[in-house]
């Protein structure tokens, strides 16, 4: 059973790491598209770019994890549990997004970066920091379904408690339940999927060098693939 484990955490390891590995190679022009068919020049670029592990900045976040969460806390009728799960997908998707875009992008550091990102609200990075840093837009929807997400879990966890009236119908308690209960569950879930998938797409967009990265590695690189 370890071994097993072991298997799948370097296998985790192999898919976080090599695309980021190969995205670099490709922005440093140390990468010839026009010769990855060959496997010895794949292995002498792996070789090679082993000398720029130490400059690679790698995120391994699995956000399916958050996403079974609030699958789980749905399923569980823990309906505020899910809302704070969901938040916290959102906002690690948005910060994780960023530091892509302001490093390949911008050139910023990892300090730099968390200066920018640490002072913006989630209005700011779905909105108008989102246009100034890709030229892009999210849909009127998908802002209006993050803000309404992100809305209700702040009602969640900075709770005000206001008391209730004589007849329990005006305090915080009465409120966020009819918030919660009027809320759609059956679309949570395959939101957060869309909004990471979204986001994804936007960056391999902005930086098509992820995308060139991401389509070698599983051509030629990814565990159970045919190679020559």
């Amino acid at each position: 059973m370890e071994i097993l484990q072991d298997e799948k955490m370097i296998t985790r390891i192999a898919e976080t790491f090599l695309p980021v590995l190969l995205t670099n190679l490709i922005r440093s022009g140390e990468l010839n598209i026009d010769k990855i068919d060959d496997s010895e020049y794949r292995a002498e670029i792996i070789e090679r770019g082993i000398a720029l592990v130490d400059e690679l900045q790698i995120q391994m976040i699995n956000y399916s994890e958050f996403i079974e969460a609030t699958e789980s806390e749905i399923k569980s009728e823990r309906f505020k549990s899910a809302f704070i799960m969901a938040g916290t997908c959102i906002e690690h998707i948005l910060n994780h997004f960023y530091r892509e875009v302001l490093s390949l992008k911008q050139g910023l550091e990892a300090d730099e970066i968390t200066k920018a990102i640490t002072g913006l609200k989630i209005p700011d990075k779905i909105g108008w920091f989102f246009k100034l840093t890709t030229s892009e837009t999210l849909s009127d929807k998908m802002i209006n379904q993050v803000r309404e997400i992100i809305s209700i879990r702040n009602k969640i966890v900075h709770y005000q408690a206001l008391p209730d009236d004589i007849n329990f119908t005006g305090g915080s308690s009465h409120k966020l339940e009819l918030i919660i209960n009027g809320f759609n569950f059956n679309e949570l879930v395959p939101f957060l999927n869309e909004f990471d998938s979204t986001l994804e797409g936007i960056l391999n967009n902005v930086i098509p060098e992820i995308g060139i990265g991401n389509e070698v590695f599983e051509k030629y690189f990814k565990k159970n693939k045919t190679q020559d």
